[in-house]
């Protein structure tokens, strides 16, 4: 068993000790719960990590040549990464300066500490006024050396930062002399764009049933998200207590997720001598899915 179907199994077995899960009116007993949630978490979908792979390898980059991360389509602003020999003067000063070392290695390496923002001090290049070029990125990739000629680039949570799942619409581009030095997107091109992680979210609502709900024939409980993960078969925890908080069993009353508003609960109410009463309580507990952009 997975870490993840312990965790969900001890959940459950919290779930099973709160009294307001003794009873069910939806097949769903109170002791399968803790395999529901087992089966849940075991499967919550982590999401895709946006990337795109740069080749610097054919020959070290000419003077004046750029590497750009385009994140103005996500609102973060653009990285350029211009390569100049020491003592170079960047084209445009919000270019990033990066040195062009003694070999293709060591430039791969100054553009990848640039990416991270983990330059420190001047690098001997420099604007138009004199004073020193921009050292670091600004945006949210981590960058590495994936073998001796490429370099990846992944969503990160921020410059240099943990990688992380996101649905990124960044663009790359280059203007390398040597052809074979590309992105593997192409230039001018979104990176490999990955998928925010699915969020589970537990959701827990009641309504009181009263004689006007009665009267009505149908009463209603709406979550803020669709309910349960479809594919998942995620089922509705439902209790029923009367005015007194005593459980209730053996409930004849219909329930259903409304095919119109997914995130609502229909209860039909018949008014029979099995059915819900005025004064009863219903609770419901089920799991909503998020899916963050």
């Amino acid at each position: 068993m997975s870490d993840l179907s312990k965790f969900g199994q001890v959940l459950g077995n919290l779930f099973t000790n709160d009294r307001r899960w003794g009873q069910t009116v939806s097949g769903e007993t109170a002791a399968n719960l803790s395999k529901v949630l087992g089966r849940l978490v075991a499967n919550i979908d982590p999401g895709g990590v946006s990337h795109a792979t740069l080749t610097l390898d054919a020959a070290d980059p000419s003077n004046t040549n750029t590497c750009t991360i385009d994140g103005s389509s996500m609102g973060l602003g653009t990285d350029v990464y211009e390569f100049l020999t020491a003592g170079g003067t960047v084209a445009n000063d919000d270019n990033i300066g990066v040195v062009r070392g003694v070999s293709k290695g060591s430039t791969r390496t100054g553009l990848i500490a640039a990416i991270n923002g983990a330059v420190s001090g001047a690098t001997g290049l420099f604007k138009g006024d004199g004073s020193p070029a921009r050292t670091n990125g600004t945006l949210p990739w981590y960058a590495y050396a994936v073998n001796t000629t490429d370099i990846l680039i992944r969503s990160a949570d921020k410059v240099g930062g943990t990688v992380v799942s996101r649905a990124d619409t960044t663009e790359v581009s280059e203007t390398f002399t040597d052809g074979s030095d590309i992105w593997d997107v192409g230039t001018g091109n979104p990176v490999n764009i990955g998928r925010a992680p699915l969020q589970i979210q537990t959701m827990i609502e009641s309504v009181e049933i009263t004689t006007a709900l009665i009267t009505f024939g149908q009463a209603r409980i709406s979550f803020a998200n669709e309910i349960g993960v479809v594919s998942l078969g995620s089922p509705l925890i439902i209790s029923v207590e009367d005015s007194s908080g005593v459980p209730k069993t053996g409930i004849s009353d219909t329930f259903a997720i409304d095919p119109d508003t997914p995130s609502d609960l229909v209860i039909t109410l018949g008014g029979g001598g099995g059915d819900l009463a005025d004064g009863d309580v219903v609770t419901v507990s089920t799991v909503g899915a998020i899916i963050l952009t």
